[in-house]
């Protein structure tokens, strides 16, 4: 293997993820926000107690790990159904990690974009329950699809709470939002964790060709 290739190879990717965080500080540079907004804690720049957020925090690394765990699975499984559960399970939840994080349902689109914030709403209407039905058979099958339905059970209740159709605060929808985030984050993590290692069992269980 030549190692020089393979230190190249890593060092262009390197440079794309910089490429992609200065194109964010050129992009914002350009409407007069230094930097500094961007890149000191949100606590600090406000000037309020540290704990302020931090369960919404918390929240951002449960999407993470669901987003990115089943992602990298999907890459270390056998069968097209299985890869593509996992593969789009990771965009689908990167998705809501990005909504969440950055507020786009709630402030990018009807602040910025100047669009109701029931647009994004559709979209989940229309593509989850098209993912979830093109790999019915697969989640069904393999997986403790039991957890995922209490995952969203509860992100659905959170959500009616936002909408004002159950009755309930602040408080209460974001307890549901993050125990519902909690378990469907998880049910990703296990559901990885176990398709990759019966991918890898049935891959050593295989008679070696001569």
């Amino acid at each position: 293997m030549n190692f020089d290739n393979q230190f190249y190879r890593h060092l262009i990717r390197i440079l794309c993820f910089w490429a992609f965080f200065g194109a964010i500080v050129a992009a914002f540079a350009v409407s007069g926000i230094r930097m500094a907004k961007l890149s000191r804690d949100p606590a600090e720049l406000a000037d309020v107690q540290f704990y302020y957020g931090l369960l919404s925090n918390l929240g951002i690394l449960v999407w993470a790990a669901g987003a990115f765990i089943s992602f990298f699975a999907s890459f270390h499984v056998e069968g097209s159904q299985i890869r593509s559960l996992l593969r789009w399970a990771g965009i689908l939840t990167l998705i809501l990690l990005l909504d969440d994080f950055l507020l786009i349902h709630e402030e990018v689109f009807p602040n910025v974009l100047h669009l109701p914030e029931r647009l994004v709403y559709v979209f989940y209407l229309i593509t989850f329950p098209a993912f979830f039905f093109r790999h019915l058979k697969v989640i069904l099958r393999e997986t403790e699809y039991r957890i995922l339905g209490l995952g969203i059970f509860l992100m659905g209740m959170s959500v009616l709470v936002d909408i004002h159709l159950l009755p309930g605060g602040i408080d209460v929808e974001d307890g549901l939002k993050l125990a519902g985030m909690v378990a469907y984050s998880y049910y990703w993590v296990f559901t990885s964790h176990r398709l990759t290692a019966q991918s890898t069992e049935a891959l050593l269980s295989k008679p070696l060709s001569h």
